[in-house]
This record gives structure tokens, C-alpha cells and sequence, in this order.
């Protein structure tokens, strides 16, 4: 078990772990955080996530001037909460508010996100930096304890989503929608099997085209007022959070 509070542990990311091999060598930026920075030592204990639902308890056995080797036990495993939910943003004019969004949504339990090529608000070809984002995305899952690694597309064509195989349900939110958020949520906890991909669109919205594309779309409304994309996206992921999690509505 935890000696300390979940809340106050140092969290650190090691894609390598496992569960069957208990001894493990670490290097990388992780290993020079830990001992050039918090200074831990053969003999400290420290908390890791294989980024697939696992929280490891690491004994520090040895260390180098490149890598160290750990000791770990398995303390947990914690099952993803939305497993099949697919958040689709618009490639935004400012990196800062798409890095926000990547942010928030990792803190709020979601793993799946996806940015898209719009037709509005954005050059064709702007590109968000895919390893910075990577990087913002794993702090973000440390920071908030998640012990799921994100899944993170750059570039993707909204197409896609259509062609995608298997059950789906799509939801398109804008303003003039007929849906209402909060009675649609149900769509979502119907189960794990139907992937879910929640379809945001850019300053100034998606075009009629774009819309088109999924004649099976529900088109949804947040709120009466207009939001920027951003807090669309926050506004949406914390209502269906306190639906599924904390089951509030």
C-alpha cells in the first residue's frame, strides 16, 4: 500500500515496466529528474505508471551517471474511464489554446484526443509541434495522477472519423443544434463496444460541408451563449465527467 496520501506522491512515467519483470533499468529524462533534481538515492522509493493503468512502487537500487536500476511491486490497477470517447478539436489559431485543451482534458480522465484539419480558422498547413505536445500531454497525466497514457493525433482528417470501422456515434457541438448536451450523455454510457467521438468545431464554427459528412450526427448545443472552442471543450468533458464519475446528473 501507499504509506502517503495518492494526493502528495511524486508520479513519474516508465513506458518499459511491466508486471512480470520486477527489476527494471531506467534512464532518459525521468532518470535525470529524479536524481539531478529531487536528489533521490539508492534506497529511496518512488512511484511510477506504465501508462497502462498500473501504479508501481519503485525501490531505487543502484545508480550511474546515465541510468539506475529500480526495484517494483504492483500497488494498483485503475481501469480507464472512457476508454471508447474521442475528443475532436480543430487545429486552433493559437498553440497556447490548444495546449489547454491537452491539458484540461488529461486532468479530467480523458485519454483520447484528436486535432483536426478545419476549413475555417486555421492555414491548411499549420501543424501543431507533435513532441511538444507529447510532452505537455505526459506532464499533464502526471500532474493529475493519471496512470493512462495519452493518445494524442496532430494531423488528422475529419473523414477519418467516418471511415473509422466498428460502432460509432458521433456528436457534432454547435450552437445551433438541436441536442441538448446533458440528455445525450446517455448515448455514452451505453457501453464500452461504440466509440465515441466528440466533434468540436473552430473559431467560427464547422461549414455546412464539414457537417454533411456525418448524416448521422447529433448535433448538440452546450449552452445558450456562444464559447470559444476551447471552453466548449472543457465545458463538455467536465459535464460528462460529473455524469459517468461522479454520476451527478
Amino acid at each position: 500500500m501507499i504509506s502517503e496520501p495518492l494526493s502528495e506522491i511524486e508520479l513519474y512515467f516508465f513506458p518499459e515496466l511491466n508486471q512480470e519483470n520486477q527489476v527494471a533499468k531506467i534512464s532518459g529524462p525521468e532518470f535525470h529528474h529524479i536524481t539531478n533534481v529531487m536528489k533521490h538515492a539508492p534506497g529511496s522509493t518512488i512511484h511510477a505508471t506504465d501508462g497502462r493503468g498500473n501504479l508501481y512502487s519503485c525501490e531505487i537500487l543502484d545508480v550511474t551517471k546515465k541510468d539506475m536500476l529500480i526495484k517494483t511491486r504492483l500497488i494498483v490497477h485503475k481501469d480507464q474511464h472512457f476508454p471508447n470517447v474521442f475528443f475532436c478539436l480543430p487545429l486552433l489559431k493559437s498553440t497556447d489554446r490548444a495546449e489547454f485543451c491537452v491539458e484540461k482534458l488529461i486532468e479530467l480522465g480523458f485519454s483520447n484526443i484528436i486535432f483536426y484539419r478545419a476549413k475555417r480558422s486555421v492555414s491548411q498547413s499549420k501543424l501543431l509541434p507533435l513532441e511538444r505536445m507529447q510532452k505537455i500531454a505526459v506532464a499533464a497525466m502526471k500532474q493529475s495522477l493519471s496512470l493512462w497514457e495519452p493518445n494524442l493525433l496532430v494531423d488528422y482528417r475529419l473523414e477519418s472519423v467516418q471511415n473509422e470501422s466498428g460502432a460509432k456515434k458521433i456528436i457534432i457541438f454547435e450552437a445551433k443544434g438541436e441536442h441538448v448536451w446533458e440528455d445525450n450523455i446517455k448515448v455514452i454510457k451505453e457501453g464500452t463496444n461504440t466509440k465515441i467521438y466528440l466533434l468540436f468545431g473552430p473559431e467560427g464554427g464547422m461549414t455546412d460541408d464539414e457537417i454533411r459528412q456525418f448524416p448521422e450526427t447529433l448535433l448538440t448545443n452546450l449552452t445558450d451563449n456562444r464559447l470559444r472552442s476551447e471552453t466548449a471543450v472543457v465545458y463538455a468533458a467536465s459535464v460528462l465527467r460529473n455524469s459517468i464519475v461522479k454520476n451527478i446528473l
